[in-house]
This record gives C-alpha cells, sequence and structure tokens, in this order.
C-alpha cells in the first residue's frame, strides 16, 4: 500500500492463500486504521490469487466493506486465465475503470510515477513471466516492485532501466517472487544497487521462501534486507530525498 494522502492511496497487489478472509481480517482494517477509504490506483502485478484474492473478495462485497476503488490496473500482455477475467467482470458491475499498461507506460499521481517496465509480449513461460514490474519515483527516491518476476527476465529490466534512466540506481527493492530460488539476479542486484531489499513471505510457508540462495545473493551485494515471516509488516518512509525503513518487530 502506498499513501500519499486519503484521496492518493494507491495498492499493489494483495491477497494470500493461506489467510481466508484477508481482505475483511487484515487489508480493509490495515486501510481504515490509516483513515484511508479511497484507493485511486490498485495495481495487480499478475492474477496468482496470494496476489489477488484480497481485490476479489472486496470487489464482492463493495457496498458493505466502503473501500472506494477508482481504477484497477492489470499487465497489458497476459496468458488467458480466469481470474483476470473474474476482476474485470466485477469491476464492470461496480463500475470501476480497468486500466491495461505494458512496458513504456506510466501512470503519475502528483508528484509521483509508476512506470511500467514490464511485460511487453506474450512469451510467457508461465503466469510468473506476465508480472508487472512498477518503478515507483517521488523525487529522488525509487523503489522497483518486481512481482513474481523471475530471474530470467532480469535482463528486460536492466535493459529498460538502461535505455529510460540517467540513473538506474534504486534506493528499495522488493523481491521477485518471494524471494524464491529463481528469483532476482545477481546482475539485477549489481546493476540497480538496491540500499534495502523487501521480502514479502509467509511465516512457515511451505515453499521455503525465501531461499538461502537469495539471501546468500543479497549479503553479497551488500543489501540489507526485511522479511515479513520475521518481520511483520514494513513501513517505507520518504520525503524524496531520504527515507527511513520500519518493521513491525524489528
Amino acid at each position: 500500500m502506498i499513501s500519499m494522502a486519503q484521496k492518493n492511496a494507491v495498492m499493489i497487489d494483495g491477497g494470500s492463500t493461506s489467510k481466508q478472509k484477508i481482505a475483511e481480517y487484515t487489508i480493509v482494517p490495515t486501510l481504515k486504521s490509516k483513515g484511508i477509504s479511497i484507493i485511486k490506483y490498485w495495481f495487480i502485478s499478475h492474477c496468482d490469487l496470494d496476489h489477488v484474492s484480497g481485490l476479489i473478495e472486496i470487489l464482492n462485497n463493495y457496498n458493505r466493506f466502503r473501500i472506494e476503488i477508482e481504477n484497477i490496473v492489470l499487465p497489458a500482455y497476459r496468458l488467458n486465465g480466469d481470474e483476470y477475467d473474474k476482476i474485470i467482470n466485477l469491476a464492470n458491475k461496480v463500475d470501476i475503470r480497468v486500466i491495461n499498461i505494458a512496458r513504456g507506460d506510466v501512470i503519475k499521481l502528483k508528484n509521483t510515477s509508476f512506470d511500467c517496465a514490464f511485460p511487453y509480449d506474450t512469451d510467457f513461460l508461465d503466469h510468473n513471466d506476465e508480472s508487472m514490474n512498477l518503478i515507483l519515483s517521488y523525487k529522488d527516491f525509487q523503489m522497483l516492485f518486481t512481482g513474481d518476476l523471475g530471474s530470467n527476465r532480469d535482463n528486460d529490466i536492466i535493459k529498460y532501466l538502461e535505455e529510460k534512466y540517467a540513473d538506474v540506481s534504486i534506493e528499495v527493492l522488493k523481491l521477485g517472487h518471494h524471494g524464491s530460488q529463481n528469483s532476482t539476479s545477481t546482475e539485477l542486484l549489481e546493476k540497480i544497487d538496491p540500499v534495502v531489499a523487501i521480502i514479502s513471505s509467509g511465516e512457515d510457508n511451505k515453499y521455503g521462501h525465501p531461499h538461502h540462495e537469495t539471501l546468500k545473493k543479497l549479503k553479497e551485494a551488500s543489501v540489507k534486507y526485511y522479511n515479513t515471516a520475521d518481520t511483520g509488516q514494513v513501513d517505507i518512509v520518504t520525503n524524496g530525498l531520504k527515507f527511513r525503513v520500519s518493521a513491525l518487530i524489528n
């Protein structure tokens, strides 16, 4: 969740395969605790349930939850999937605009921009390869959100950054695919040189995320990381020049 003000809150994904009613018991209470009832843009990296179940739950209970969503943003290039169709149909029923974006598309919100670096075609091995990658820019601060993209497509991200940005360094990286073994290459870490990495993983998850090889890459690159399985909620606050990271459990 990204919040600049009550009317400028943005969500990127939101779901779970291990917890039922993730919207009712986690997402909606968190939003309301921050005084947020309007989501300007809700980006969906891809339609695996652990990324979308919360949004689908809200759309199915739209009047009850009283969270207004103005725009849902989906990757323009994607495999055919029931969850995409479900989201689009539910959004249409409650009059929410659906936007499709691909590499090179930029959504701007006040002084903040969301630059789509991926996808750009349908050459996918699986659903993870269609993951929308977003570069959030606010003044001098940048963060890269990678969805579940595997390291096999990291060169595409590197190429895009090199072509579009004079400085390709990224302050904060949201690691690909929950820190799995086949995510976030050494080449990407070396190119963007992040200060901090965020790993979104569940406590005692059955997949063993994050993988020890991925943590080894971060250590060798001198990147401090926060793993939500250990720290719980992670908050990043920036004024566009400096930023600070805090976790529920330090």
